[in-house]
């Protein structure tokens, strides 16, 4: 896979041949820098780019039309510079221009997200637009719940101090376009869940 940092060009291609012929892989991505480019270690469909607005990915470089989320988990939508995987667990550094290192875990089944705690939820998903969060807390907390769209766009923020035991949210997204969302649930700084949401 080799990148593009330019506007106006198209920014990814793959070859499968060693390089005799090259396929125009940047799918929905919009038009902007691609800096990195690294495979899944253990799943050559799956790749990931450090681009002019955070880290994208795809689980499918094969499919038609190749499709590509952001997966900014924990970080803002700021320039990443570089990638480097560390295969023995999986773990993602991102370098970012100006706002330090990131790291996250690479999941080989459903792509980039920190594995969510065991005792959060999301569901319906798929949903219509109704979307219920849900998490045990063992002490007291200042959870910070998101959601955003595939481009990045924030399209629900709240943030509320809350008790221990049980925590429950409605989120409505009725109204939103059909597709991909990404919802993420903070306690105090710490990342407890990021789950990726289809409204239909």
């Amino acid at each position: 896979m080799v990148t593009f940092s330019n506007y106006g060009v198209s920014s990814v291609w793959q070859t499968s041949n060693a390089g005799q012929t090259w396929q125009d892989i940047e799918g929905n991505l919009p038009d902007m820098p691609i800096r990195w480019a690294i495979f899944h270690p253990e799943n050559n469909h799956q790749a990931m780019l450090a681009t002019e607005t955070g880290v994208w990915e795809c689980v499918n470089l094969y499919q038609n039309p190749v499709e590509w989320e952001p997966v900014n988990t924990g970080m803002a939508n700021v320039r990443v510079d570089m990638l480097q995987i560390r295969e023995s667990d999986n773990t993602v550094l991102a370098a970012t221009h100006g706002r330090g290192l990131f790291t996250m875990t690479w999941d080989i089944s459903t792509g980039l997200m920190e594995k969510p705690a065991k005792n959060t939820s999301v569901f319906p998903n798929p949903s219509t637009g109704l979307i219920n969060v849900s998490a045990v807390l063992d002490q007291p907390a200042t959870l910070d719940l998101t959601v955003t769209d595939i481009l990045g766009k924030q399209l629900f923020h709240e943030t509320q101090t809350v008790s221990a035991g049980n925590f429950s949210k409605q989120i409505n997204l009725d109204g939103q376009p059909k597709g991909t969302y990404l919802i993420q649930m903070k306690s105090d700084e710490k990342i407890l869940m990021t789950q990726k949401v289809i409204i239909n």
